[in-house]
């Protein structure tokens, strides 16, 4: 009886791997279903002139995607530099205002350290003249 029992144990123990190995395997054949991979090979036509390498066609294509690539990027600087011209104006303007600023500061300190000195104050002198 207790050997009937022993095996009984061991079916059992047995059987529980077989069916967990078959889950195992149903989940692996699932995945497999479930993935596909397509691998496209193509070979490049090499001619040649010559003894040169000629591809007219390949370069033709590089070209021209480089010079749609270019015209995006000059569209994209373009659409960029309108939406910042408020931004370019102040500072021109902040510059303008700033040389002017320096400019009449600079007058001013010549006026009052070298009175003598004409060339400074050639716009007032003109002014008066008239």
């Amino acid at each position: 009886m207790e050997d009937v029992l022993e095996v009984s144990s061991r079916l059992a123990k047995v059987r529980s791997r077989i069916d967990e190995l078959e889950g195992d395997l149903q989940r692996l054949y699932h995945q497999v279903e479930m993935s596909l991979l397509t691998i496209t090979i193509r070979g490049m036509a090499v001619a040649q002139a010559f003894g040169l390498h000629w591809r007219p066609l390949y370069e033709a294509k590089v070209s021209l995607r480089a010079a749609l690539a270019g015209m995006a990027d000059y569209a994209a600087d373009m659409v960029a530099l309108f939406l910042n011209l408020p931004v370019i104006a102040i500072w021109g303007l902040t510059i303008v205002a700033l040389i002017k600023i320096g400019w009449l500061a600079l007058r001013s300190a010549v006026r009052v350290f070298c009175p003598g000195s004409t060339i400074w104050l050639r716009r007032s002198v003109q002014s008066r003249a008239k």
